[in-house]
C-alpha cells in the first residue's frame, strides 16, 4: 500500500485509549484538539450511499476489480489493508465507494461513527466517562445508529454501572 496516504493516527490512538480505559493517554491525545470526542472515520458509502459525491478514490489491484471500481480511503486502510492499493484520483464529478456498497463482498470498515465516549461506555470505563463529563458540555452525542453512551453501555451489560454514576438525562437525547 505504498501509494496510500496515511490516516489520522491521532484519532485512532484516541479511540484505542478510550476502548482500553487508558485515561492518561487519552488526556494527552485530546489536550490540543478542538473536538475532544471525534467519531471514528467510516466508509464514505455510509454517508453518500450510491450518490455521486466528489471524493478521493483508490484502486485495489489484489481484488482484481473491473475497470472503474473504486474504494474510499477508509476501506483502503481497513478492508484492503494488506492488498496492493494505489491512489487513483480525486473525482470532482463524484462517485461512491464500491466496497462500502457491498457489491464485492462485505465491507469491514467502521460504520457507526461511534466516539471515544461511546467506546468507553461500552467497556464500562467510568474514569473515562467522568473525564468526558468534565470536559464536554453535551454527553448526548449520538452515533449513526442514534445511540448515546447509555445505549452503548446497555448493549454490553454496563447499564447498572452507568446509571449509578451518571444522571440519566445527561446521557439520553435532549
Amino acid at each position: 500500500m505504498s501509494s496510500l496516504k496515511s490516516t489520522d493516527q491521532g484519532t485512532s490512538a484516541i479511540h484505542e485509549a478510550a476502548t482500553e480505559g487508558n485515561l492518561e493517554t487519552l488526556k494527552r491525545l485530546v489536550e490540543d484538539l478542538d473536538d475532544k470526542n471525534p467519531s471514528i472515520d467510516s466508509c464514505t458509502f455510509t454517508k453518500t450511499g450510491r450518490q455521486y459525491v466528489p471524493q478521493e478514490f483508490y484502486e485495489c489491484h489484489t481484488c482484481e476489480f473491473s475497470q472503474g471500481v473504486v474504494i474510499c480511503p477508509i476501506c483502503a486502510i481497513t478492508c484492503h489493508s494488506n492488498h496492493d492499493v494505489k491512489y487513483k484520483h480525486f473525482s470532482y464529478g463524484g462517485g461512491f465507494c464500491d466496497c462500502g456498497a457491498g457489491d464485492f463482498g462485505t465491507c469491514n470498515a467502521p460504520s457507526d461513527y461511534s466516539t471515544p465516549l461511546h467506546l468507553a461506555a461500552a467497556r464500562g470505563h467510568l474514569h473515562i466517562l467522568k473525564f468526558y463529563q468534565e470536559i464536554l458540555s453535551d454527553l448526548s452525542i449520538v452515533s449513526s445508529k442514534g445511540w448515546t453512551a447509555l445505549h452503548f453501555a446497555a448493549s454490553t451489560a454496563q447499564r447498572c454501572v452507568l446509571l449509578v454514576s451518571f444522571p440519566v438525562d445527561s446521557l439520553l437525547w435532549q
